[in-house]
Parts: structure tokens; sequence; C-alpha cells
């Protein structure tokens, strides 16, 4: 879907159109969700966030200034309940394993709890810049302006996320 069809329904869903928003919502559910399961690491949890992200989103969006901007600030939303919780709770529990791994990160030679643990292995910092960069697409002045950082920063924590992310990856390969 076209940045113009998106801000269209929007500016629909902002004035009351429930279809419109949850064609919105269907847009952006799994990168929303990556999202929440690389900073949470767990399925449940993960999902949680970002049905609270959608609930708080359904009832604000009529104070969404830019309907173009929506992607952005319902990631903004979601990046500020993940921080709740990561606030709220030390995160300890295992992963479940009943999630699809492909749904949730693609095909890959590395499972699902692999991946997660590399993932594990990276700085709050690198981890929120690489899911935002890689699974939900935004560009490195996107993600800055999300995050409050520079874009370079942005691009320094892609790129040092990602050697982190590939080393981390081929030592579990080498076991």
């Amino acid at each position: 879907m076209d940045k113009k069809t998106r801000a269209k329904l929007a500016a629909a869903a902002a004035d009351g159109d429930t279809s419109a928003f949850a064609k919105l919502y269907e847009q952006v559910y799994r990168q929303l969700y990556y999202y929440a399961l690389s900073n949470l690491q767990s399925p449940d949890d993960a999902a949680d966030a970002v049905q609270d992200a959608a609930l708080q989103a359904f009832a604000g969006i009529s104070s969404l200034r830019e309907p173009s901007a929506f992607d952005s600030w319902i990631f903004r939303i979601l990046m500020n309940i993940v921080k709740q919780k990561q606030k709220n709770y030390a995160i300890t529990r295992e992963h479940s394993l009943d999630a699809d791994p492909s749904a949730v990160i693609g095909e890959s030679p590395f499972g699902r709890v692999e991946m997660l643990s590399a993932l594990n292995e990276l700085s709050p910092e690198e981890r929120q810049c690489l899911t935002l960069y890689g699974a939900a697409g935004y560009n490195s002045k996107e993600i800055a302006e999300l995050t409050g950082m520079k874009a370079s920063t942005v691009r320094s924590h892609v790129s040092r996320g990602r050697a982190k992310l590939r080393k981390a990856l081929k030592t579990k390969e080498v076991r």
C-alpha cells in the first residue's frame, strides 16, 4: 500500500472509520509484532504490547495531526509500551515455541530461539535501531525521528548491530 493511500486511510480513521483503522493496523501488525518480540523476547508479551498499542492508537486516532505519519505514530506508541513493560519487570520467561518462527523472523537457517538469543546480545539501542530498520523498513532519518537519536548514530547502531548479529549467529552455527 502506498503512502498516499495510507494517508487517506489514516484521515478516514481519524474521522471515525473503523474499517480504515483496521486496514492500517493490518499493514503494520507484522512489523509491530517483530519489534515488540525482539525487545520483549516473549511471544505472549509481544502480542500483549502490540494489542495495547493498537487499543491506544484506536482510542487516540482522532488526535493524529498528520495522517501520513500513522506508521511512525503507532510505532512510537508501541515503543513507549515496550519501554514501560521492560521497566515493570525483568524478562526471565522461557520463550514459548508455539509461535511460527517463519512468520516472525522470516526464512532463516537459524531457529527463532537462536535468533532471539543473538538479538539479546545487542545493546538496547542497537536492537531497537536494527529492528526498526530491518523489520519495519524505516530509514535512518525516520528512526532518528522516532527515537530522538541523530541519523548518524542510528546508522552506527544498525551497522554495529548487524556485525554483532552476524558474529553471534556464526558462532551458534559452528556449535
